[in-house]
């Protein structure tokens, strides 16, 4: 099976012609979607999994910063 990325087969789309555009996004719906949650995990595995922010704007004390010791 050929190997395409994302952009190829963007780049290709951009270049129809607007007759086929619908055509083209009826032939593509059909395929198996991906939620927008799990594009979302994996490009950025980290977003929304913060419970709480107890106080994001107090200062961080120098001891504080495991990196800097």
């Amino acid at each position: 099976m050929m190997s395409i990325s994302k952009t190829q087969l963007k780049q290709t789309i951009d270049q129809l012609d607007n007759r086929y555009l619908e055509l083209a996004y009826k032939i593509l719906q059909q395929f198996p979607q991906i939620s927008d949650r799990n594009v979302l995990s994996e490009e950025i595995p980290l977003q929304g999994s913060v419970l709480r922010y107890s106080d994001p704007t107090e200062p961080v004390a120098i001891n504080d910063w495991n990196v800097l010791q």
